[in-house]
């Protein structure tokens, strides 16, 4: 257990979650100092353990994709459908403060994992169920993944072009909500337990924690009527306001560079027309006012893609922003590792994992001035099995083997 002053240094958590809206948001209890130990088996691997980048071959062990949503934990691998690696997972509970799974409605209870279980086990236990769309209700059953979340929840009915179809995104982007909802809820339920010595059950809903981001739109539509409906990059009340090629940069001649580019209001747009030197088309008195820019804004943004298409996107970038225009670089990869403003704040750190060897971790978002993240690579799978078995749970060496050969851990 952690005891270098983190602001979590104490909590136990023992981790039944897999994919990654779940062990996203252990990740950040881990990184604050709580001990949490991811529960897995090899029988049925957590699919991101397979899921590419990897550093090499494709390997269990060798996942950019696992390491980084699962950074700061320890591995056990308990086979839950056997019932001694159940009995050691319920032995982990009673150990523990927190526990936390995002499976499917029904599966906890079939694996021994669900609230009235563990709360059996130890009452004064938080759990937290991290479903898709909660444990109640006509489609609490239902399956999907990330496409089918961003769907559900009305995300891809705003993503593209009013002439397109719906689009998707390629992260899980609702896995990413959720974790933060999960984490606060987590951090209250254990301040009510210190104040009342009771446990809880969270029931989270992935659907509903991510209709929050569309409280403008659900707003409109329930006060207005209005039914809002893909608009590319186009904005109700800035113009111009949308993404203009630059130059190609010869580092990746195969890839368009593209700068954002928004006034927020008329004298932006006078400054944007001074670093343009005042086109004459610029001159036309409609775009004089925002509500005029508006009316005109193919207009506007197809002569901007015109003055932008043989410039630098960082030096143009970095023009705009001295002349008080928002721009910003529509940044690739190889562009964010290469930010300096990500290098200042130390958002990607360099950790050695035992299969991978070193390589780059996001850190969080947010400092504690007082106790900031520790960070740690994310677990080999199994690598801390004596670590729990003998040293949290108190096995011997001769016990461990007996369960290794009878299947309940491994």
């Amino acid at each position: 257990m952690m005891t270098d002053g983190s602001a979590l240094e104490g909590l136990r958590v023992a981790d039944f979650s897999w994919a990654i809206a779940g062990p996203v948001a252990s990740k950040y209890l881990a990184l604050h100092g709580a001990t949490v130990i991811k529960i897995e088996t090899h029988k049925r691997l957590d699919g991101p353990r397979m899921a590419p980048p990897f550093a090499g071959r494709p390997h269990r062990d060798r996942s950019g994709y696992f390491a980084n949503h699962n950074a700061g934990k320890r591995s056990v691998t308990l086979d839950l459908s056997h019932p001694e690696g159940r009995v050691l997972a319920h032995r982990l509970v009673e150990w523990a403060d927190v526990t936390a799974e995002n499976f499917a409605p029904g599966v906890a209870a079939r694996l021994g994992c669900d609230y009235p279980t563990l709360k059996s086990v130890n009452p004064r236990i938080v759990h937290v169920s991290a479903s898709m769309q909660g444990q109640q209700g006509p489609h609490a059953t239902h399956p999907g993944f990330g496409l089918t979340l961003q769907a559900l929840a009305g995300l891809s009915h705003f993503t593209g072009w009013p002439d397109r179809a719906p689009l998707g995104i390629g992260e899980p982007y609702t896995d990413l909500i959720a974790p933060w909802f999960q984490v606060a809820a987590v951090l209250a339920a254990l301040e009510r337990r210190d104040r009342t010595g009771e446990g809880c059950f969270i029931d989270l809903s992935q659907l509903e924690t991510t209709l929050h981001f569309f409280a403008p739109a659900l707003l409109d539509h329930a006060v207005n009527g209005v039914q809002e409906a893909r608009r590319g990059n186009a904005d109700d009340v800035m113009a111009p306001h949308g993404v203009f090629p630059c130059a190609p940069d010869g580092l990746e001649p195969e890839a368009q560079p593209y700068i954002a580019i928004v006034c927020e209001d008329d004298g932006q747009w006078q400054a944007l027309r001074r670093l343009m030197d005042d086109p004459e088309w610029a001159r036309h008195p409609d775009y004089e006012t925002v509500a005029g820019r508006l009316r005109h804004s193919a207009v506007i943004e197809s002569k901007l893609s015109q003055w932008t298409a043989d410039q630098d996107v960082a030096a143009l970038a970095e023009r705009l922003q001295a002349a008080g225009v928002a721009a910003g670089v529509v940044a690739t990869g190889r562009d964010l590792f290469a930010d300096p403003q990500l290098a200042h704040r130390g958002h990607f750190v360099r950790l050695k994992h035992a299969a991978m060897g070193e390589h780059a971790y996001d850190a969080p978002g947010f400092h504690l001035s007082e106790t900031p993240a520790q960070m740690r690579p994310a677990p080999s799978i199994g690598e801390a099995n004596e670590e729990v078995l003998g040293g949290i749970l108190g096995l011997s060496a001769e016990e461990q083997a007996r369960l290794r050969e009878i299947g309940a851990v491994g």
